[in-house]
This record gives structure tokens, sequence and C-alpha cells, in this order.
């Protein structure tokens, strides 16, 4: 019995730790997209 409990509050962290690090990374992957559209915008512009 403990363990079921023990097994499942760490899959609730585990779960958490990994939505946290998803949202981190798109976070992330977005200001990096702005940039590299900036980046091809200024050449198309010149």
């Amino acid at each position: 019995m403990f363990r079921d409990i023990l097994v499942g509050i760490m899959a609730v962290a585990a779960l958490i730790v990994g939505i946290t690090a998803f949202i981190m990374e798109n976070k992330r992957v977005s200001k990096s997209d702005d940039t590299a559209e900036s980046a091809t915008d200024s050449p198309a512009q010149k």
C-alpha cells in the first residue's frame, strides 16, 4: 500500500518536472525562432 502511494507521488513529481521542462524549452525555442526570423528578414530586406 505504502509503495503504491510512493510510486504515485514519484510519478506525479516526474510529470510536473517534465511539463515544466517542456514549457521552458518551448519558451527558449520561441525566443530563438524570433531571433532566427529577424536574422532571415534582414538579408531579405537588403
